[in-house]
């Protein structure tokens, strides 16, 4: 094997062993990730065109980056500063800040998409079952989305006042 290609294994392989690592640490990501999977199962029952399956798409990465970053930046700072410090704290909260914001931003993004759809699928004759399983689904990533962000925050606060003891 040459050395690129070696190299590239390598990455690639240490790139799925920080999204192992996070996905068994972090309860936020995978209910992003079930939330995720909730948005395409719901998308395709829905028929969404592939543009807007796109955006959907691209707004789950988003939040999925920067939890994986989120991960990271607290990682870091447990390693530096184990106990408690205002600018750890501050980097901390900021990085989670960011994840809050895709969230809200993916939110918004599965609203304006999705909503439309369900109400022109309830319309249009569908089964209720069907229509029940779309919202539920649609119910389920929203509300995984609310607890993750509620939880980071009442975690991040309990973490920090250990700190403090």
């Amino acid at each position: 094997m040459n050395p690129w290609r070696k190299s590239a294994v390598k990455s690639f392989t240490f790139a799925a062993q920080g999204i192992a690592f996070t996905l068994r640490t972090q309860r936020n990501l995978q209910l992003h990730f079930i939330a995720g999977l909730g948005v395409v199962i719901l998308s395709f029952l829905l028929g969404v065109g592939t543009s807007q399956l796109c955006l959907l798409i691209l707004a789950m990465a988003m939040v999925i980056a920067c939890e994986l970053l989120n991960t990271a930046v607290e990682c870091i700072v447990d390693l530096v500063q184990p106990e408690f410090h205002p600018l750890a704290k501050a980097a901390k909260d900021t990085a989670a800040a960011a994840v809050l914001v895709s969230a809200v931003f993916a939110v918004c993004i599965g609203i304006l998409i999705l909503l439309p759809e369900i109400v022109h699928a309830s319309d249009g004759g569908t089964p209720l079952w069907r229509w029940l399983v779309m919202l539920l689904l649609g119910a389920a990533y929203f509300g995984g989305l609310l607890y993750s962000a509620w939880y980071k925050l009442t975690n991040r606060k309990a973490e920090e006042h250990q700190k403090k003891e």
